[in-house]
C-alpha cells in the first residue's frame, strides 16, 4: 500500500478475508500517521465493524469509518446539490447523484484523506464509483471487491484492473458454512469458488420457523463448548417481524431467556456492540437485508421462506444441519 499505487483491488468471493485485509492495513497506515477514511454500505455493517477493530486493535485506533451514503451526500452537501432537511435518501439520493455526475468538472472539492478503503465495492453503481474516484484523485484508493456478491444492483461496476490474483482461500467464513455455501450454490448451478480452511473448523446454519428456548439452549451450549460468545450468535429475521423500526419478537424473545442485541433498531446500529452486551449474554439479530458481511459462529434463519420461497424449498429438499 506504500508503493505509491493510486488504486489497489482486491477480489474475491465472500469469505475470502477481503475486509479483514482492508482494517488491517487501514490500521497499519493509522498508526504510521496516514489520514485513512473507511467506506462500506450500511450502518448495521459499521457497527460490526467498529466491534472487529476493538477486537483487533482493543487498545487504540483511529480509523473513520462512514457509509458510502454518508460519504457522497457529504460531497452533495458542499455541492450546493444536497439540501438537508428538504432531502430524503430513500427518495432523493439516487436522482442527486446523477445530478452532480454530469457536472463533476465543475466543482473544486477536495477529499482530505491519503486512503480511502472502499469495502462491498461490487454494490456501488458506476456513477457512484466514477464520482469518488474525481474528487478523491488525490487520494490512494483500496477497493475490496466481491466479484459477483450484489446485493443493490446486478451490473459490474468498472473500478479498475487487479494488480493481485482472485482470492479463493476462505479466510473468514467457518469451514462447515464454505462447504453449505459450495453445495448450495451447486443446486443452482452457480460455480463458487471458494475453498474452505482448515484452520477455521466449524460453523452452523438453522433454519427455522419455531425457535424456543430449548432451541436456543441446545444452540449455545454447542456455541460455548468451541469457545464462542454471545456476539458470535446471530439471528436474521424477515421484514414481517419488523414492527415500528424494532425487532417484534423482542420481548417475547426475553421473557424466555433470549437476550438479543436489536440490529434492526436504527438507535442501536449507530452504537457498537459492546461489553455490556457480553455481560448481558445478548445475541445479534437483524434483517436479511442489512446482514450483509456479518459474521456468526451459529446463524438463525427466521421464517426463510417469507425472504425466498425458491430457496426454502431448496434447503427442506435437502434437509442436513451442517
Amino acid at each position: 500500500l506504500l508503493s505509491g499505487d493510486p488504486l489497489i483491488v482486491l477480489s474475491g468471493h465472500a469469505g475470502t478475508g477481503k475486509t479483514v485485509m482492508l482494517l488491517k492495513a487501514a490500521n497499519h497506515l493509522c498508526q504510521l500517521g496516514k489520514k485513512c477514511l473507511f467506506l462500506t454500505y450500511n450502518t448495521a455493517l459499521i457497527a460490526d465493524l467498529k466491534h472487529t477493530m476493538n477486537i483487533l486493535y482493543p487498545r487504540r485506533h483511529s480509523l473513520e469509518m462512514q457509509s458510502m451514503h454518508s460519504f457522497l451526500i457529504g460531497l452533495m452537501t458542499k455541492a450546493g446539490i444536497w439540501k438537508h432537511g428538504l432531502y430524503d435518501v430513500s427518495r432523493d439520493f439516487d436522482h442527486a447523484v446523477a445530478t452532480l455526475h454530469p457536472v463533476m468538472q465543475n466543482h473544486q472539492i477536495t477529499v482530505d484523506y491519503e486512503y480511502i478503503f472502499v469495502d462491498e465495492a461490487q454494490d456501488w453503481r458506476q456513477k457512484e464509483a466514477d464520482i469518488l474516484r474525481h474528487y478523491s484523485c488525490n487520494s490512494h484508493i483500496v477497493i475490496a471487491d466481491g466479484v459477483d456478491q450484489f446485493m443493490y444492483s446486478d451490473e459490474h461496476t468498472e473500478w479498475g484492473r487487479s494488480p493481485f490474483p482472485k482470492l479463493k482461500t476462505s479466510l473468514r467464513q467457518r469451514a462447515n458454512l464454505v462447504s453449505f455455501a459450495k453445495i448450495f450454490a451447486s443446486k443452482f448451478g452457480v460455480y463458487w469458488d471458494v475453498k474452505p480452511s482448515r484452520d477455521i473448523p466449524g460453523g452452523r446454519i438453522i433454519v427455522t420457523n419455531d425457535y424456543n428456548p430449548t432451541l436456543h439452549d441446545d444452540l449455545r451450549k454447542d456455541a460455548q463448548e468451541h469457545g464462542c460468545t454471545a456476539y458470535d450468535f446471530m439471528l436474521l429475521a424477515p421484514l414481517s417481524l419488523v414492527e415500528n423500526g424494532k425487532f417484534k419478537l423482542l420481548d417475547k424473545y426475553r421473557e424466555n431467556n433470549i437476550n438479543l442485541y436489536d440490529g434492526i433498531d436504527k438507535a442501536n446500529r449507530q452504537k457498537i456492540y459492546s461489553s455490556v452486551n457480553h455481560q448481558n449474554d445478548e445475541c445479534r439479530v437483524y434483517t436479511y437485508e442489512s446482514c450483509r458481511g456479518l459474521e456468526a459462529w451459529t446463524t438463525v434463519c427466521l421464517k426463510f421462506d417469507e425472504y425466498n420461497g425458491i430457496i426454502y424449498k431448496v434447503l427442506k429438499k435437502h434437509e442436513r444441519v451442517l
